[in-house]
C-alpha cells in the first residue's frame, strides 16, 4: 500500500512539472506574439469611408490611409522627428547619426539661397 502511495506522489509530481513548463511556454510565446503583432493605437474617420490608421509594428508607429477600393497606404512614420521640430538635444536612437547643427549645415542652391 505504501508502494502505491508513493507511485502515485511521484506521477503527481511529474505532472506538476509537465504542467508547470507547459505554462512557461506559453506565456513566452505571449509575450513574442504582443511584440510582434502590429497593433492599432487609433482609428480616425475622416468620412464614412475613409479611415485613418495610427498602427505600431515592431517599436514603429506608423500613420496609415485607408479608402474605398485602395489598399492602406502609408502616410507617415511617426517614430521619426518632423522637419520642423526643435532638437532638444537628447537622441532617442543611440545608434541613430546625430541630424546636422545649423552651424554645421552648408547652404545649398535653390531659390532660398539665391542659386
Amino acid at each position: 500500500m505504501a508502494i502505491v502511495a508513493a507511485s502515485q506522489a511521484v506521477v503527481l509530481v511529474e505532472l506538476g512539472l509537465v504542467l508547470a513548463a507547459l505554462a512557461g511556454v506559453l506565456a513566452w510565446l505571449g509575450r513574442r506574439a504582443r511584440t510582434v503583432d502590429p497593433g492599432v493605437l487609433r482609428t480616425i474617420r475622416l468620412s464614412p469611408q475613409h479611415v485613418v490608421h495610427v498602427v505600431v509594428i515592431e517599436d514603429r508607429r506608423l500613420l496609415l490611409g485607408a479608402g474605398p477600393g485602395s489598399a492602406p497606404t502609408l502616410i507617415c512614420d511617426l517614430t521619426e522627428k518632423p522637419r520642423g521640430a526643435r532638437d532638444t538635444g537628447v537622441r532617442a536612437d543611440p545608434a541613430r547619426p546625430a541630424p546636422p547643427t545649423a552651424a554645421s549645415a552648408r547652404p545649398r542652391g535653390g531659390w532660398e539661397n539665391g542659386g
